[in-house]
């Protein structure tokens, strides 16, 4: 029950940041440009997130090779980077936008969030690294 929650938690914070990047309410009124894309995301998503959840437990019962449990993780990862470069690219394009139109107030709040976003995952990363070392 507490996987399932954390599935979908997982998915939902980055499907709103994702939402946020691109500006909904803000620049454009309606996702349905979008909605196969972030729909296909969410299912490759949840899909990486139960094989690397699946992994780990198995391997708390029976040890496995390290390249073995690094290889599984390969999917999230991957989906984790294509997910990430889109919400950059996407809150790139919010912000040039909102500073083409002159909605000064608009921008500062999403440049706000999106250096806020920057850290985060510059910390997330650093941290990612970290573990890894050590």
């Amino acid at each position: 029950m507490i996987v399932t929650l954390d599935l979908f938690r997982n998915t939902f914070s980055r499907v709103l940041t994702l939402m946020v990047a691109l500006g909904f309410q803000i620049v454009i009124k309606n996702v349905h440009k979008y909605a196969n894309k972030i729909t296909v995301l969410c299912l490759v998503l949840m899909l990486s997130m139960v094989l690397s959840f699946m992994v780990q437990e198995r391997s708390k019962e029976h040890p496995m090779l390290p390249t073995v449990a690094g290889l599984a993780q390969l999917p999230l990862l991957l989906t984790d980077l294509l997910l990430f470069f889109w919400i950059f690219l996407a809150f790139r394009r919010t912000l040039r936008y909102l500073e083409k139109k002159h909605q000064d107030y608009k921008y500062k709040i999403v440049s706000k969030i999106y250096r806020a976003f920057v850290v985060c995952v510059a910390t997330g990363a650093f941290l990612q690294f970290v573990e890894l070392v050590l």
